[in-house]
């Protein structure tokens, strides 16, 4: 019941929450990227060098070998570019015994692409971020973001009509300003898609480039309820993390969702989500796993950075 997390790169906590998380089984918790120098390689059992996806049937045939080798039966995407290759392999990775943690390719389709992210919200009844079609009916400052991306990369504000103007086609899109507090909210599936087991609120206190430097839990039930019936309606599985504005003059917006862990997921586990432990409990068909948990509000994280200085070729 070995797991292997792909694009592993720095996400050094994520791996030792597994490894936390697979010690009653005896599992084994594997690393991979596209490449030995990165931090995760020094931090479970085995790391591996993986061909990058674009490269597409050698790294599916890669993918497999690892699989079958070292016994695999959990693999842990927790890139947004690897998700659609990975929803392509997973009925065929099943048929051997191995879980994808990856919705439809239609459900990522929809976390990745922005604007049917909004249409999708629109449908359901919830509330997205406003779409501008007419500038001359909303004043300035406006908020812009690519259709596709990730880390804040490409988002920007325009003060005037004519520079918004510029992004006024099928790569962005283009939004009012909307002053509020920002949270981000992990959301864990069961394994099938089926069920939306529980949503934790952290709200973003410090943000640096996309990702959560502070944060902090929060109890907000009808921004967790909101999260719960996107996981369920989209078919989401496992550990997923969802982006929204609230306050309560505003009510709910949401503005993305992201079919992965996050880079600051952890402050989310540790509050009592859990989300190794209960996927490694789902993997063995333990019902525990779908019981709510206890959690902690009002818990703070402070990111930093930490050396890893090693002595050797890691090649």
């Amino acid at each position: 019941m070995n797991v292997l997390v792909t694009s592993s790169s720095s996400k050094v906590l994520l791996v030792k929450g597994f490894i936390s998380a697979a010690a009653d089984y005896g599992a084994k918790i594997f690393t991979g990227d596209t490449t030995n120098e990165v931090a995760t390689a020094f931090v479970g059992d085995k790391h591996f060098v993986l061909p990058r996806t674009s490269d597409r049937n050698i790294f599916i045939e890669q993918l497999a070998y690892i699989c079958e080798i070292y016994g695999i039966k959990l693999i842990v995407p927790t890139r947004d570019g690897e998700l659609s290759i990975m929803s392509d392999i997973k009925d065929g990775f099943a048929e051997n015994g191995i879980t994808i943690l990856v919705p439809s390719k239609e459900a990522i389709e929809i976390c990745l692409n922005k604007r049917m992210f909004s249409e999708f919200l629109n449908d359901i009844g919830l509330n997205p971020v406003p779409v501008i079609d007419d500038l001359s009916l909303v004043n300035p400052p406006y908020f812009i973001r690519p259709v596709y991306g990730a880390s804040s990369i490409g988002v920007k504000t325009a003060d005037t009509h004519e520079e918004a103007k510029l992004f006024m086609n099928s790569d962005f899109l283009v939004h009012p300003f909307i002053d509020s507090d920002e949270f981000s909210i992990d959301l864990l599936m069961d394994l099938q898609g089926e069920k939306a087991l529980q949503a934790v609120c952290r709200q973003r206190v410090l943000v640096i480039g996309g990702e959560s430097k502070i944060s902090r839990t929060i109890d907000i039930p009808v921004l967790e309820q909101a999260c719960l019936k996107i996981g369920q309606r989209l078919g989401l599985v496992g550990h997923n993390v969802l982006q929204a504005f609230y306050s309560e003059d505003l009510g709910v917006i949401m503005i993305e969702a992201n079919a992965r862990f996050g880079g600051a997921s952890n402050l989310s586990i540790n509050a009592g989500l859990n989300s190794p432990v209960r996927i490694m409990k789902m993997l063995v068909g333990d019902e525990s796993a779908y019981d709510n948990e206890d959690i902690k509000f009002g818990l703070s994280m402070y990111r930093y950075s930490e050396d890893i200085i090693y002595e050797g070729d890691t090649n």
